[in-house]
């Protein structure tokens, strides 16, 4: 049972944590993925292993995430595809991708990525990929 409580008087309103979706193919970089948002105060929404993976979870989504951290090489659907696929769903959804795949930086920013990071990226790139899209400064 969830109770539902005013906010106390005097006191702002927390605000949501941002939602990030991950779509990694790679389990442990997945898992990795995933604490780093944690720790950092947003919430991993969810998780999906493949492109067409991905496209569908963004239709069900009660919410859609804030922010898609992405992976270009995967089964079924590249990470590419999907992210062309989701922003014809919406527009204005936000991908930071994370690829070993550097020949699709150019491609995948002139497709609407805000940023592109080359694996294996540091933790403070990806968090500062991240921080930045969020605040709007991506691209």
């Amino acid at each position: 049972m969830t109770i539902e409580r005013e906010p106390a008087p005097g006191l702002p309103e927390r605000p949501a944590p941002a939602l990030v979706a991950i779509i990694e193919d790679n389990a442990d970089i997945a898992g990795l993925y995933a604490a780093l948002i944690e720790a950092r105060g947003m919430r991993a929404c969810y998780l999906a292993r493949d492109g067409a993976e991905a496209v569908e979870a963004f239709r069900r989504a009660e919410k859609r995430p804030d922010l898609i951290l992405i992976d270009h090489r995967m089964p079924a659907m590249s990470g590419l595809a999907a992210m062309k696929e989701i922003l014809a769903i919406d527009p204005a959804a936000r991908f930071v991708f994370i690829s070993a795949d550097e020949d699709i930086r150019n491609e995948a920013i002139a497709a609407g990525a805000r940023a592109f990071l080359r694996k294996p990226a540091t933790v403070k790139d990806i968090l500062d990929a991240v921080k930045n899209t969020l605040d709007g400064a991506g691209h």
